[in-house]
């Protein structure tokens, strides 16, 4: 989603979506970088998305900002959309005491950000203007066997997760470099995964979402 300024003078325009981290190696994925030999139409669509504010930044004179969300979850998340992200997906399953589904090994990863983080990094972009691409994330992975095993204890359900075959266009691992959103705004992930997951569950548990 975009947000365009109101008065020129006062806030940039903000491209706020998420975007996958394309590199294979881990420490290229760290960097945040785009390949653009990389052809998934969703990735694509984001691309053209900061494509459109840069040429905003140009054409009309209007400072533009760019927050690449990564692996958003939190309370209030819907867990049965079909675009439901991993977090609400093991839930959903977690509360109906079914074991989480994995696609593949269990060695993919993701880089998850709590929503609280996610309200800062924009409210902060917008209080301290930057120009450019900015990634909103924790800047550390965590594979889905352990996202698995952290969110099955929390249910206190014993045994393993269910593994499928892989999904093909599954991006094998995102891991954001948040170097630029710290300088820029002074961004930093204030919330660990192990008490956010915990506050997260709690809230389904509580409002019994099925």
């Amino acid at each position: 989603m975009s947000f365009l300024q109101h008065g020129r003078e006062e806030y940039p325009m903000l491209c706020l979506h998420p975007l996958f981290n394309l590199r294979e190696s881990p420490k290229s994925a760290k960097k945040g970088r785009y390949a653009s030999r990389h052809s998934l139409p969703y990735v694509a669509a984001k691309l053209l998305s900061e494509h459109y504010a840069r040429i905003f930044s140009i054409q009309y004179n209007v400072e533009t900002a760019c927050l690449r969300y990564f692996n958003v979850y939190g309370p209030r998340q819907n867990l049965v959309s079909d675009y439901a992200a991993v977090v609400p997906s093991f839930i959903c399953r977690l509360v109906n005491r079914e074991p989480p589904i994995i696609f593949g090994n269990g060695n993919l990863t993701r880089d998850f950000i709590f929503v609280n983080d996610v309200v800062n990094a924009t409210i902060g972009v917008m209080k301290d203007p930057a120009k450019g691409i900015s990634n909103i994330a924790s800047g550390r992975q965590t594979s889905m066997a352990m996202l698995a095993k952290k969110l099955m204890a929390l249910f206190s359900i014993q045994g393993e997760p269910l593994y499928q075959a892989a999904r093909a266009g599954d991006v094998y691992n995102t891991y954001a470099d948040i170097s630029h959103a710290a300088k820029a705004f002074g961004f930093r992930s204030a919330y660990s995964l192990e008490k956010r997951l915990k506050e997260t569950v709690r809230y389904f548990q509580e409002h019994r979402v099925h």
